[in-house]
């Protein structure tokens, strides 16, 4: 995982943002384990899902305490949406620039 901080840390660095990066001995992987990480209400917590609509990938936002409502997405995007495997995750994360 240090490579992949630090790679996180540099581009926080480069953007001039302060880049105290904190990690934690349990898991935080949904958004009630965040929540008790950091002891704050869920709430308080932004998830993000990654949808596909077609080949472009579509990132959500959300509450914590909300659950992201598929249709609404496509209605959004005028597209379906479905969610990606990981492999095709892995190929457009890699292929594209994502800025900070």
């Amino acid at each position: 995982m240090a490579g992949s901080v630090d790679r996180v840390r540099e581009a926080l660095r480069s953007k001039g943002h302060p880049d105290d990066i904190v990690t934690f001995p349990d898991s935080t992987r949904t958004a009630v384990e965040a929540a008790a990480a950091v002891g704050c209400e869920v709430t308080q917590i932004a998830k993000s899902i990654l949808f596909r609509a077609g080949d472009t990938p579509v990132l959500v936002v959300a509450s914590g305490a909300n659950r992201i409502d598929a249709a609404k997405v496509e209605a959004e995007v005028s597209s379906p949406v479905q969610r990606p495997d990981a492999a095709w995750v892995r190929q457009v994360t890699a292929s594209r620039r994502w800025d900070t």
